[in-house]
């Protein structure tokens, strides 16, 4: 058969390289994310044209340079130029020539991973041309291998490919060949999302108003400044209530009542007749007293500090205090549920110190009194309501002769 005219050939080929760039140009638009980068590389191959046999003595060797480029995903292409220098057969006819064969394939490749994985297998197809003896000749191939990321700039291509000549002159061929390639050029990646108005909105810098160190979208009083425990509200009465919570914003107060002071009920004095106690006294009559006392000792809300209403029970503790001998008076501090287990503790100990401290201001003897806390563990009420939770916070006196 005579060899195909090479201009029809060569021809189509233009076209079908042509046709690569314009489709990998177009799908750039919209999917650049994961095209690879460009890169060259320098081969070495070697083929086998025996019809008959595979033998190590019918390699013919080669070498080749690449240009392979990205299409769009894990699609790309390569385009191989290079010569075989045709020692043994590789038509009908014996070799006689010393002319080297040149050829040209185009492989549309499919990667199976992104180009960033170690180990990379594709596969492979496309067409080609062959020069030898003045003569062009066209052919397909298939092909398949792997590719070795030894950098980010470099790596190692593999390749096994299958040769069909379209001509009966020169016979079909298997292929091996090996390559190092490096990039050539980093491309830039587009961003394939226009971002719509709104989202281009909601990217910009959020705004905090009150300036309190809050964004306005986290913060419960945008306009106010606050810290973040009260997500960004004020406390302008220091009850531990943000003003957004609080009925009472600008007057202390306790959760129970929504941030306003707990309603005072004025109860009579209770009237103990220290002549009386004295002639007829005991150590649990005393005690009894003391503690019938006590229901009137007030304190400021989650302070320690003693409010003037309880001075009255408190001179006339002391009185009972000074007419009965004793030997130990232990002052217990109680607290309702509210807050946690640590502060209870810590407030029932505290206000039963401050019981403490003002018996010594009023002549009793510290040597012979002592404070305990308890906090909330031994209540004597319900703490669900306001009512049972005012009666647990007390304070009891025990007293020892």
């Amino acid at each position: 058969m005579p060899p195909i005219p090479h201009r029809p050939i060569l021809l189509i080929v233009l076209l079908c390289f042509c046709s690569l760039q314009q489709f990998a140009q177009n799908k750039l638009i919209t999917e650049s994310g994961n095209r690879r980068n460009p890169a060259i590389g320098l081969h070495y191959s070697v083929s086998n044209f025996s019809r008959s046999s595979f033998e190590v003595s019918n390699i013919n060797h080669g070498y080749a340079l690449s240009f392979l480029d990205g299409v769009m995903g894990k699609y790309d292409y390569m385009i191989q130029l290079g010569s075989i220098s045709p020692r043994y057969p590789i038509g009908k006819a014996p070799n006689d020539s010393r002319d080297l064969l040149h050829f040209i394939n185009i492989c549309s490749m499919r990667r199976f991973f992104a180009d960033t994985v170690l180990i990379n297998p594709f596969i492979g197809a496309g067409p080609g041309m062959i020069l030898y003896e003045k003569n062009l000749y066209a052919s397909l191939h298939v092909a398949t291998g792997f590719q070795l990321r030894i950098s980010n700039s470099v790596f190692l291509h593999t390749q096994l490919s299958y040769h069909v000549n379209l001509s009966s002159s020169i016979n079909n061929n298997v292929t091996a060949s090996i390559g190092l390639m490096g990039i050539i050029l980093q491309r830039k990646k587009k961003n394939k999302t226009i971002l719509s108005n709104q989202a281009v909105t909601a990217q910009q810098a959020p705004t905090d108003i009150d300036r309190d160190g809050i964004v306005d979208g986290e913060d419960d009083c945008p306009n106010d400044p606050g810290p973040r425990t009260f997500c960004g509200c004020p406390d302008t009465d220091g009850d531990g209530i943000p003003d957004n919570k609080d009925k009472c914003p600008k007057e202390p107060g306790i959760i129970e009542y929504i941030g306003c002071p707990a309603p005072t009920v004025k109860m009579p004095a209770p009237v103990i007749k220290i002549d009386t106690l004295t002639k007829t006294s005991t150590i649990d009559s005393i005690t009894t007293a003391m503690n019938k006392l006590a229901e009137q000792i007030y304190f400021e809300t989650d302070k320690a500090t003693l409010t003037p209403a309880s001075t009255h029970s408190l001179i006339t503790i002391v009185a009972l205090l000074k007419i009965q001998p004793f030997s130990l008076l232990q002052i217990e501090g109680h607290t309702d549920n509210t807050g946690t287990i640590e502060r209870n503790v810590q407030l029932s100990e505290e206000r039963a110190n401050s019981v403490l401290e003002y018996l010594v201001s009023a002549g009793i003897d510290r040597k012979k009194l002592t404070i305990k806390g308890f906090g909330a563990t031994m209540p004597v009420a319900d703490n669900t309501t306001p009512e049972g939770r005012a009666k647990n916070r007390r304070t009891v006196f025990v007293l020892y002769k």
